[in-house]
């Protein structure tokens, strides 16, 4: 039975793993969409704009905007966006103000981002003058947080907070 030796076969380890480290340090993830708000870039890619390379990150960054976004504001899509902004000056004392904007959380999500299992929500009004300072006494900002999945690229429990600030 013949007997092979490894040492003989010509090559180095030593520079096999060198050039193992410069291929490793030369994979550049694919862009999927720019990162907002946006940032210019200067990573040496070629692209102007910081950009998304993580499908979890890119859909976490869309939900946001589209949460925020009120309705009118997409050219082109009339009834794109959550519309918080005008539930927030209209019923920030509603009884069912919680209830009003997690139906208009859910509606939106289900029509724009239906891969988006929404889990809980939560919201909290904070009076941001009060006693201390009574020129914004009337200003109210209210902190929504939303908890959510997307099952098929392994995004489980992701947590996205909302602020909006209303005056009164």
């Amino acid at each position: 039975m013949p007997k092979y030796s490894f040492k003989s076969s010509g090559r180095n380890s030593s520079e096999e793993k060198t050039k193992l480290d410069n291929s490793i340090n030369s994979i550049t993830l694919t862009p999927i969409s720019i990162k907002t708000p946006l940032e210019l870039s200067y990573d040496g890619l070629p692209t102007l704009f910081e950009m998304h390379t993580d499908y979890g990150d890119f859909i976490h960054d869309n939900l946001r905007n589209m949460l925020l976004t009120n309705n009118g504001e997409r050219l082109g899509q009339y009834d794109f966006g959550g519309s918080l902004r005008e539930l927030t000056f209209e019923l920030i004392n509603s009884p069912n103000f919680e209830s009003l904007i997690m139906s208009r959380i859910r509606r939106t999500v289900e029509k724009y981002m239906p891969y988006v299992d929404l889990e809980s929500f939560t919201s909290e009004k904070i009076d941001v003058g009060g006693e201390e300072m009574p020129e914004k006494s009337s200003l109210v900002k209210v902190n929504i947080r939303i908890e959510y999945s997307v099952p098929q690229i392994s995004v489980m429990k992701k947590g996205l907070e909302l602020i909006l600030y209303v005056g009164g």
